[in-house]
């Protein structure tokens, strides 16, 4: 039996994920997350390069629900805007900010699509790099700050004491803004050793500015040590939630760190248009459509009429009222599709790799528990690699379909490469817009035939005079 993609219909008219599909989903990561209603869950995580981990991060982020991630070592680029519509394409939007002076480092944040969030301009710091954005609901403002400080190195020669110089510049700017404060990120300052010398020096700057740092004191670095922290402002503890530290959920040498926020209000969403207006013009009669047109008051109008506008006018409304007959306006919703090469023989590894973390994780230590977590290792290993050669397949395929269309063929390289096919001014009257371009392009035909006319009568003899030799 071949396998089915997303929105394909089974002999029996039922879609190819089942009936019930997203709320099975939805409910399954809930048994595997624990999230609440009315809950915002912000992650962060050193995902040490996202240019070969992005099906698997991503894949984890929506295993644990997580709504916006802050992310450090992204390994992005300015032009990788190829890498940025594949992101898009997985239901996932991304505010980048990648390092300038040198390869490597990069943070970005992000986050569901739909989601209402806001890039905020930057300062530039040497010792380390963030980012900052806003996250607005109905009642109230989130500022959600992204930081990555590279350890010590000859490429990056900036102490810990430098870095919380420039630290206490940066929440001495924020500290002036409106809405509740949430710096994440990767710090390097090892927090499981509150006794030694920098880490003190942190905490007290932290509570000079009256914040705190809640990650729990637990690796969350394949190699141990709480290198990865959540700070927030005391005033605002009363909308934390849970906080945990998820580990060996993708195959980055660093750990989740997940927090829930609860909300006032309901999360605010951009909305995408519900309902659009089409023509099936595949289901006309052409018989049908051929004999009324013969028929139509069009073909029995009189060669003499020499009216261009009344002929027009009649063409329009005689075929406008036979469309309409044969080929009325309908309606149907939109729904934005994510991941339409995910099949069911993907969705089945997603829920063995789900079943067997959940296995893992709920295991005591000992040797069935370093078994199970096997087998949950190579199950992730294996839907990541599937799942990128289906998108390939799927994308090939699609190529494929264009053939000799190089119009067809152009917009979708254009659209995997992340480049805009189409740009118009930003005018909301869309009629206007119509009018403008018409006045473009007749003053532009205007303006040629002055030029002809100028280049005419330059001519010797003049133009004029060597029409009655033609």
């Amino acid at each position: 039996m071949p396998l089915l993609h997303h929105g394909e219909r089974k002999s029996d008219g039922t879609n190819s994920r089942g009936r019930g599909f997203k709320k099975r989903v939805q409910q399954e990561g809930t048994r595997l997350s624990g999230k609440k209603e009315n809950t915002l869950r912000v992650g962060t995580l050193n995902c040490n390069s996202l240019i070969n981990k992005t099906a698997g991060i991503l894949e984890h982020l929506n295993d644990q629900l997580v709504d916006i991630c802050l992310l450090q070592e992204t390994y992005l680029r300015k032009g990788d805007e190829a890498k940025f519509q594949e992101i898009k394409d997985r239901g996932w939007e991304i505010f980048s900010a990648p390092r300038k002076q040198r390869a490597g480092g990069g943070v970005a944040v992000i986050y569901k699509a739909g989601m209402c969030v806001k890039a905020n301009t930057l300062k530039n710091f040497n010792t380390f790099e963030y980012t900052e954005v806003t996250f607005e609901n109905s009642r109230e403002l989130f500022r959600l700050i992204n930081v990555y400080r590279p350890p010590y190195s000859k490429k990056a020669p900036y102490t810990q004491s430098q870095f919380l110089l420039e630290f206490k510049d940066l929440l001495e700017d924020i500290g002036n803004k409106v809405g509740k404060l949430l710096v994440m990120g990767d710090f390097n300052f090892h927090m499981e050793r509150p006794t030694e010398f920098y880490p003190n020096k942190l905490q007290k700057l932290l509570s000079d500015f009256d914040l705190q740092q809640i990650v729990p004191i637990e690796p969350t670095h394949t190699h141990g040590g709480t290198l990865d922290l959540v700070i927030v402002g005391k005033e605002h503890t009363a909308s934390l939630g849970d906080i945990k530290v998820i580990p060996d959920g993708t195959s980055s040498d660093h750990y989740l760190v997940r927090l829930d926020l609860n909300l006032e209000g309901s999360i605010k969403r951009r909305k995408y248009p519900e309902t659009v207006w089409y023509r099936d013009f595949r289901k006309i009669d052409i018989e049908n459509f051929t004999e009324d047109l013969k028929n139509s008051e069009l073909l029995a109008m009189p060669i003499s009429v020499h009216n261009v506008d009344v002929v027009v006018e009649k063409f329009n409304s005689t075929l406008m009222e036979l469309i309409d007959k044969y080929c009325p306006l309908q309606k149907r919703r939109k729904k934005e599709r994510f991941t339409p090469w995910v099949d069911e023989e993907l969705l089945n590894i997603r829920r063995m790799k789900r079943r067997a973390e959940r296995k893992w994780r709920k295991e005591k230590i000992g040797k069935e528990k370093t078994k199970l977590k096997e087998v949950y290792v190579q199950l992730r290993s294996q839907f990541s690699k599937m799942e990128t050669k289906k998108r390939s397949e799927y994308i090939r395929k699609n190529i494929e379909i264009c053939g000799r269309d190089r119009k067809r063929l152009h917009k979708q390289l254009a659209r995997l490469l992340g480049k805009s096919v189409v740009i118009l001014p930003n005018m909301p009257d869309k009629s206007k817009l119509a009018e403008e371009f018409g006045k473009f392009f007749l003053n532009k035909i205007e303006r040629l035939q002055d030029k002809i006319d100028q280049k005419l009568g330059e001519l010797d003899p003049p133009y004029s005079a060597l029409i009655p030799l033609l």
